[in-house]
């Protein structure tokens, strides 16, 4: 599995400080997802979301703002074009200095949903000073039975944004995957 990236393919635990041409560090990325309305009815529900992993903070549909964490919206279907839902990140105003990406289907397991039956399913990471886009993995075509991808982890190391891939497909609900993944109080 490898999350492409404009100029290179990042394998799964391969990391990349995020820079921009001149050098200087990236200060604000959209971490967005998108998909395709499913056709004879069935709609699937794909939700972004962001787990602290020093705080425990949780960035989601029912808890949209964390600091320096924004989700903007939660799409129930995937109606529209391109990214449905993002995930804002302002490196000088985040707290929490270590999160975990992650999407899944709302409600999969119940609802026998996996990511095969999705359509032109993605995630992508931009620079949004710039609208260049740092990365972006298909999740379609490799996310078979799965239902959640843990996408990578960002973290700010002596203010630069660092994305290590982790491209792992598991099954899970937003609250199995944040319990295993947040911090112990």
């Amino acid at each position: 599995m490898a999350l492409t990236k404009i100029m290179l393919n990042l394998t799964k635990g391969q990391a990349l400080d995020l820079k921009k041409e001149d050098g200087s560090p990236v200060k604000n990325i959209r971490f967005g997802g998108g998909w395709d309305m499913a056709e004879e009815g069935t709609d699937f529900d794909l939700d972004l979301f962001a787990i602290g992993t020093t705080e425990g903070n949780v960035c989601y549909f029912s808890n949209k703002d964390i600091a320096g964490v924004h989700l903007d919206k939660d799409n129930l279907t995937g109606e529209g074009e391109g990214a449905d839902e993002n995930i804002h990140f302002k490196v000088a105003e985040m707290t929490d200095k270590k999160f975990l990406l992650a999407i899944n289907i709302y409600n999969g397991v119940s609802k026998g949903q996996v990511f095969k039956g999705v359509k032109n399913a993605f995630v992508e990471i931009e620079d949004e000073d710039t609208k260049t886009v740092i990365a972006r993995y298909d999740i379609s075509a490799d996310g078979g039975e799965n239902d959640a991808l843990l996408v990578g982890d960002i973290e700010v190391v002596d203010g630069v944004l660092k994305f290590t891939a982790r491209g792992e497909y598991t099954v899970g609900d937003i609250n199995q995957i944040a319990d295993k993944y947040k911090p112990v109080a």
